[in-house]
């Protein structure tokens, strides 16, 4: 009996020993020839690691993932050919990076373990009709553009890569496709700086250009994340800021770029000028940064009333088509955004680029009619008349936003949302610049049942299967 567990304790531990060895290896080479060779930043999500959390958090909380997971029905034989995978190798680590020389999109590249699966998978889960994959011109690859999923996807039966953006091209990522399809232009030695920092983080998700590192911690009952940005003497942000905050407000941000920094100003004229909000609008994001010191600020709280014109028309007893108007009354949540005043008047370009109407109304969105106002502090846009409670504060944080999700769901009142909102409690992220040289970031989103995977629990309700219920307890 003693041979025997001894034996039985020296093969558990070799199990463990070859497991352990075996995916610290998988995760390793998980890095290698993935990442293009000119990438400036990367983000590391460790999906292994997720899936080992999960699965210790099941055994640990057994009755809930029971309840909202394994009363699903098998797939029965008819559905076999609609659950085939997606001939995609899923990564111990996805890795997404980016590129100096193309702003504004993200890349990532995946194994792939079956072309025509991929394909069937690809069109299957398309909501395009009519599908339309291309070659390239020497015909070395295949590609896609998904315009409303904001991605190009580009292929050879060995590999895929991903570019998204928000303004998906072809031509503008053809290069990193031959890069990587073709030339196979990608980092293939571990010690890299970026594969350096990302290997040594133990995250779930970890951001890094080599020099900033960020980390995405999913706890149960919360994400936690924790970050430190390195930042030029010239691009530090205000140590201590006074403004007026509502305490009250379901959702309130707020940022002080200090414009003054004009490194600062450049990256976010570059990061929004493509944005479709500015671009439908016929705003140009320059012109309003030159308007504007960098402090931005938007709150929501309570809900007001607005009106509506639907436009009709009807045919007159001439047979004359006929303008019909009716005023709808609509209750919609209560907006203000402040932007910092500078020397030019942000309200007269407005005025000049007729986004205005007469009584100086703003109407960006169906329903939301903004009054733009403006005083040597602030330009005010706000659908609502009357002053909120103000807190007059300082703080040493350039950034800040909270969310009450109880009190967003009354104000927002969607209801496709109630679930989601029903089963968070609340969020926070902040930033303070520690030093003329470091920015600190933290930032926590917290369910309101403690005892389970916040994963698991975001998994389940975007599943429609979470309901209301008391926590439940561990093992």
């Amino acid at each position: 009996m003693k041979k025997f567990a001894k034996g039985l304790a020296l093969f558990l531990v070799v199990c463990t020993l070859g497991y352990y060895g075996f995916t610290t290896y998988k995760k390793s080479t998980s890095f290698l020839g993935v990442v293009h060779e000119n990438a400036d930043s990367a983000i590391k999500v460790g999906i292994h690691d997720i899936r080992e959390t999960i699965a210790w958090d099941a055994l640990t909380s057994p009755g809930y993932y029971y309840k909202n997971g394994f009363d699903r029905r098998e797939p029965e034989d008819d559905d076999e050919e609609e659950n085939k995978g997606s001939g995609v190798t899923i990564p111990y680590n996805l890795l997404i990076y980016t590129l100096p020389e193309i702003q504004n999109t993200y890349f990532s590249t995946l194994e792939m373990n079956n072309l025509p699966e991929f394909e069937l998978f690809l069109k299957k889960s398309s909501d395009i009709k009519s599908l339309v994959i291309q070659e390239s011109k020497d015909k070395s690859y295949r590609f896609v553009i998904l315009k409303d999923a904001k991605m190009v996807l580009a292929w050879t039966r060995k590999k895929l890569v991903v570019a998204a953006s928000l303004a998906p091209s072809y031509y503008k990522v053809e290069k990193v496709f031959n890069d990587i399809l073709v030339e196979d232009k990608t980092i293939e030695k571990g010690d890299h700086k970026l594969l350096k920092v990302l290997k040594g983080e133990s995250g779930h998700l970890t951001f890094t250009n080599g020099k900033s590192i960020s980390n995405f911690d999913l706890m149960d009952g919360e994400v936690r994340l924790q970050g430190k940005i390195p930042t030029p003497r010239s691009e530090a942000f205000h140590k201590e800021i006074s403004l007026e905050t509502n305490p009250n407000a379901s959702l309130s941000l707020y940022f002080d770029a200090d414009f003054e920094k004009n490194l600062i100003k450049k990256k976010l004229i570059s990061n929004f000028k493509e944005s479709s909000f500015f671009i439908k609008n016929n705003l140009d994001v320059s012109q309003i940064a030159r308007r504007t010191n960098g402090f931005f600020s938007f709150e929501i709280e309570g809900k007001t009333t607005q009106q509506d014109t639907i436009i009709t028309y009807e045919y007159d007893e001439n047979f004359d088509k006929v303008e019909q108007k009716t005023t709808q009354t609509k209750v919609v949540p209560k907006i203000l955004i402040k932007l910092g005043a500078e020397n030019e008047s942000l309200h007269k370009y407005l005025a000049e680029v007729k986004v205005l109407d007469a009584n100086n109304i703003f109407t960006p969105f169906p329903l939301y009619k903004l009054r733009v106002e403006e005083d040597a502090m602030y330009t005010y846009l706000r659908n609502f008349s009357g002053r909120k409670t103000r807190k007059k504060t300082v703080s040493s944080n350039f950034f800040d936003t909270k969310v009450d999700f109880e009190r967003l769901q009354q104000d927002l009142d969607i209801p496709q949302a109630s679930k989601l909102f029903a089963l968070l409690e609340n969020f926070r992220v902040r930033a303070w610049q520690v030093n003329n040289r470091s920015i600190q970031i933290e930032g926590i989103l917290k369910a309101k049942n403690s005892e389970v995977n916040i994963l698991s629990q975001l998994f389940f309700v975007m599943q429609g299967v979470e309901k209301p219920q008391k926590e439940e307890e561990k093992l």
